[in-house]
Order: C-alpha cells, then structure tokens, then sequence
C-alpha cells in the first residue's frame, strides 16, 4: 500500500541506492498541500465536483467534524446527488475517496452550484470534504527534474517521498506540468495497492533488482483503482432466467471486471466500461433475430 513508509522505501531505493544502482535517479512523490486557488476554480483546469458534464472528484474523511459541523451551503439536490454517490461509491481506498457525478435528471447537481468546491458533505459513514482532484496523487517527476532547469525546486520541499507543495507557490504551476505526460507521469494515489512487479513495470523500474526487493520488503504497492463511474459504469441485469432477486435499497448497477486470478490488484483487470457495452450491443444485434 502507498502510504508513508512504503512511499520513504520507494523515495530511497529509486534515487540510486540499491545493488545494481541506477543510471539516473528516479524522482517518485506523493503530492501534498495541493490546494484550490483562483488560477483553477473555473472548472476548465479541472473538474468541480458540480460542473459540467459527468465530473470526477476527490474527498477526504473528515472524522473530527460532527452533523453539526459538517456543513454546506449547497441546493438541496446538490448535497443529496453528492451524498449518494459518495455512499454508493467503489473506491476501497480508505484515505481517499474519488466519485463521479452523472450530470442528468435528478441524479446530479443543481445548476447553481456549478462553481462550488471545497464543501463539507455528511453521510452515513461521517463527514467528508472535497479537495484538489489530485491531493495526495503519486507522480514521477524524473523527466521534468532532468529537463527543467530550476525543477531543483521540487526536490527541496520533499520529505520521505511525499512533495509539500509550498502555499506560496499559484497552483497554475502545477497545472500546467502535471498535464505534460512527456514530464510527469501519473502513478498512483496515497493509499492504493498494487503487485510491486506490477509498480516496477509501469515505472520501468524492473531493470534494477535492488529497487525491487526494496519494495517487495515493503508488502504490496498500490495502483489507482481507476473507478470511472458510480452508476452506469457496469452492467443493468434484468430478466434473467434464475435471477437473484435484487436488494431495492442498493443501486440497480454493478461493476464489471475482467478478473485476472494470476494478477489480483493488476491495472488490467479493470476494462473500458463503454467498449463492454459496445461488444455486448454488437453481438446481441449479430445474433438477433431479422426483424
């Protein structure tokens, strides 16, 4: 899991310590601190939990508020949509918690609420609070570090593998080079798991054995889950011969995975919800009767 120790393990044995040591050091942090500001509040930069089209959005577990301060000062079918979908939510990452808003009917947000962020939303399991899309992301910094002339910077506030991204510094900074995949390079999120074979592979970090052992003395590594959707991203069963009659206080959708049993936790077991629907609709229309 990607918490502070495994993060530390990851900081040390990627900067070149281990036994058959890197040509280059790797530069892999948590980013902290990361903050809502007036260069990224429009809803263009990133995603508000409220704005346009199906937005994604990341919340955190508030759990020294009560009822009573957890408050907001959203429509009323603002809170209720995000309270759902935040209940109803996948995500098995316990310091973080990400979900989709499906914009549509009754199920999203009331247009007045389009701009609001930051807001404090209670919920069976207690409070939670909304912040930065990518607080407490996992990046690699390693092409932006060799490229960028002051990219030293970077490194004077990171501590153990976690970056502490400094309050005086406009977050249009780290905008601008976090969208630049030529220089950093998305990795994973605090508190998510993943095989480390896995880890090294997609960091090209396999070429070391040093860092691997590092790592695997650590446990599992995490991976973003990659949760895409709370409702429509999975399958609607109805009809069915033999079916289980369903539970009307849960949700009519399930996720669907393509389980690898030799790779459990792996990036691959989690497919493209709208290609499935795709196939599924193109094989029920071929083996359809003419009409």
């Amino acid at each position: 899991t990607f918490y502070d120790e495994t993060l530390a393990s990851l900081h040390t044995a990627t900067l070149g310590n281990s036994t058959a040591g890197l040509v280059d050091p790797r530069y892999i942090y948590a980013a902290s601190n990361l903050r809502y500001d007036s260069s990224n509040t429009d809803d263009v930069i990133i995603n508000l939990p409220c704005g346009s089209g199906n937005p994604k959005s990341r919340w955190i577990p508030r759990t020294d508020l009560t009822a009573e301060t957890c408050t907001n000062t959203l429509q009323e079918v603002s809170g209720n949509a995000l309270k759902f979908a935040l209940e109803s939510s996948n995500d098995e990452n316990s310091f973080l918690r990400d979900i989709v808003l499906w914009n549509n009917g009754d199920s999203g947000c009331d247009p007045l609420d389009e701009l609001e962020y930051a807001m404090l939303i209670m919920t069976s399991e207690g409070c939670w609070e909304n912040v930065h899309p990518d607080h407490l992301s996992v990046f690699d910094f390693t092409n932006y570090i060799s490229s960028h002339p002051t990219a030293n910077v970077i490194e004077s506030f990171v501590d153990s593998g976690v970056m502490v991204y400094p309050s005086n510094h406009s977050m249009s900074f780290f905008e601008e080079i976090k969208d630049n995949r030529s220089l950093v390079t998305r990795v994973a999120r605090y508190g998510d798991k993943m095989i480390v074979d896995q880890l090294a592979d997609k960091l090209a970090l396999n070429v070391d054995p040093g860092v691997l052992i590092a790592l695997a003395d650590k446990g599992t590594i995490m991976l973003e889950n990659l949760v895409q959707r709370n409702r429509g991203g999975g399958m609607l069963v109805c009809g069915s011969p033999n079916e289980v009659a369903p539970d009307p206080e849960l949700d009519d959708y399930f996720a669907v995975k393509n389980i690898d049993l030799d790779c459990v936790g792996c990036q691959d077991n989690y497919e493209n919800y709208f290609a499935q629907k795709q196939t599924v609709l193109a094989l029920n229309m071929l083996h359809a009767e003419d009409q």
